[in-house]
């Protein structure tokens, strides 16, 4: 995926040094990937992140009451 992309977008192979911006260019877009990843997950399989949501609304409704 990243090699794909590097090959599209700046014709590199594998070997070939990057400058600042085409690294920074990748990096927002492994990002980007990821985020569109975790979007895509419903809060149920991610069962620790659903337990902590939980958690912190509890002590919450407890702060308030």
């Amino acid at each position: 995926m990243l090699e794909d992309y590097s090959q599209q977008r700046f014709q590199a192979t594998p070997q070939t040094v990057l400058t600042a911006t085409q690294t920074q260019d990748l990096l927002n877009f492994l990002f980007s990937r990821r985020a569109e990843k975790m979007h895509e997950q419903p809060l149920a399989k991610r069962p620790l992140l659903g337990a902590f949501v939980v958690l912190v609304v509890l002590f919450l409704l407890w702060l308030v009451l």
